[in-house]
């Protein structure tokens, strides 16, 4: 079992296990265990906090797991799945697993205090407490993005660019929303 980093006040350590047997140890005492596929997973990981232990396992795409904890707020990306947790009341508030799309990234916005999700073929803001405030989907695969102050700016496969307004979700071009 590796420590892969220490996160905030309330999470004592996010921990990744090489196997699935050592894991299966670790698991016994986890208040929650999120599973992409039980039979394809390869990547096993441990959140520990003081309010209990969350567990998951995801098919690894190439990216590592972003995690972000505001006050009690948990907000996970892996593989295909994203997932919104609150730690004290032991309370999945978003999930999706098994998405159509790999999570690329998760980013807390000072200026608006949300959290900017990025994905294969979407991007999602929620505030803070888990609520999910505005979804944008595509066809054409996002290959690059720039979180900005007040936008996100995505890149496409076919080298079209858009532009994304963080605080209500909308599409905007020029400046203008």
């Amino acid at each position: 079992m590796n420590k892969v980093e220490d996160v905030y006040k309330y999470v004592r350590g996010v921990y990744e296990c090489k196997e699935f047997s050592s894991y299966q140890d670790l698991i016994d005492n986890t208040e929650i265990v999120l599973r992409e596929n039980e039979n394809e997973d390869n990547k096993f990981y441990l959140i520990q906090t003081e309010y209990g232990n969350l567990g998951f396992t995801y098919y690894h795409l190439g990216i590592k797991p972003s995690i972000i904890l505001k006050n009690h707020i948990l907000f996970m990306g892996f593989g295909t799945s994203i997932v919104v947790y609150d730690i004290f009341r032991k309370e999945l508030l978003y999930r999706i697993t098994n998405a159509m799309h790999v999570a690329y990234d998760l980013q807390y916005n000072s200026f608006f205090e949300n959290i900017i999700v990025v994905c294969e073929l979407c991007v999602l803001g929620f505030d803070c407490k888990g609520k999910l405030l505005w979804e944008n989907n595509f066809r054409d695969i996002i290959v690059d993005y720039i979180i900005e102050e007040q936008s996100v700016e995505i890149r496409f496969e076919d080298a079209s660019v858009l532009m994304i307004s963080i605080g209500a979700g909308r599409f905007f071009s020029n400046g203008l929303e």
